[in-house]
């Protein structure tokens, strides 16, 4: 009971096997897999396409810096240069990934 519990918790109850995942932003329940899946789908190259995509990162902002090496580890894998960026600027709006748009 106990261990049922803790999946429950952890998020991965009813959830075995090959469809486990382990969450990284737990504010809006996005999980390793779903941020793999979309870093490659969507060519998705810093933490702010992150958060427009899967709101990943855009809440309490604790995880970015996972963000930021999931992100990279992923790229990097693909073969494809990202952009290492906080979520926002400390001076203000949302850091754009693009600067020429």
């Amino acid at each position: 009971m106990l261990e049922m519990r803790t999946d429950l918790l952890a998020g991965v109850i009813g959830v075995t096997g090959e469809d486990a995942d382990r969450t990284v932003c737990a504010c809006f329940a996005v999980g390793l897999k779903n941020l793999h899946r979309s870093i490659i789908e969507r060519r998705l190259t810093s933490v702010v396409e992150i958060g427009a995509a899967l709101r990943a990162g855009t809440n309490c902002g604790s995880c970015v810096p996972e963000l930021n090496a999931i992100l990279a580890a992923t790229r990097s894998d693909a073969g494809i240069v990202c952009v290492e960026q906080p979520l926002q600027s400390e001076s203000g709006p949302p850091l754009r990934s693009d600067p020429t748009s």
